[in-house]
């Protein structure tokens, strides 16, 4: 808890230690942090929600750990946040649409985990690279506001329980690279449009 009185730490990395526990609340006052990196630990419990009181915060990693419970909706506050990875963890819930309103996030990464609900549609009003969603327990269907996302590359939404058919709005990502839409239950036609998208080296459908 004393790390709550470093009120100008800008950068606190504890990744690939034996550091167990709960992620103290006292962090929430770190208010110049901007990267925080909790990564592959033994952490455990939940996301504190008063980390949507880091209002510099660029960067929030806490992959490869024990955390559970849901995704706090106070981390829609964190405007200046790049990068937002999850993954490998206990979480549960749904994807708060708040996360949509930060319009500088270039990386969501959510994979392996027990998040469930639908994607949220405001995700397509982000500034998303990379959106990373695979092996959960997401169900419904693919939110064709996800063709609004122009600068993304990377969009992974396999192993899921998605279902309804491929939006033809994804023929609009022009700077797509990588797709995979495999093992879901995702029905119909391969929409015409996805031959636009000329930058595309990998995609996937298979069962």
């Amino acid at each position: 808890k004393d790390f709550g009185e470093l009120i100008l730490l800008e950068k606190l990395v504890l990744s690939n230690t034996t550091i167990t526990g709960t992620i103290p609340k006292q962090l929430g006052k770190l208010t110049s942090l901007e990267w925080l990196d909790l990564s592959i630990t033994g952490l455990s419990g939940p996301i504190p929600n008063e980390f949507g009181e880091l209002l510099s915060l660029e960067m929030l990693t806490i992959s490869d750990t024990s955390i559970n419970g849901t995704i706090t909706e106070q981390l829609g506050k964190l405007t200046a946040l790049d990068l937002l990875d999850f993954s490998f963890t206990a979480l549960n819930g749904s994807i708060p649409k708040e996360i949509g309103k930060l319009k500088l996030l270039t990386k969501l990464c959510l994979s392996n985990t027990a998040l469930t609900g639908t994607i949220p549609k405001q995700l397509g009003e982000s500034g998303l690279v990379s959106l990373d969603i695979f092996n959960t327990s997401i169900t419904g269907t693919i939110p064709t506001e996800l063709g609004n996302l122009r600068g993304l590359i990377y969009l992974f939404l396999d192993n899921n329980s998605l279902d309804g058919t491929i939006p033809t709005e994804l023929g609009e990502l022009t700077a797509l690279k990588q797709l995979y839409l495999s093992n879901t239950t995702l029905a119909g036609t391969i929409p015409k449009e996805l031959g636009s998208l000329q930058k595309l080296e990998e995609f996937s459908l298979s069962n």
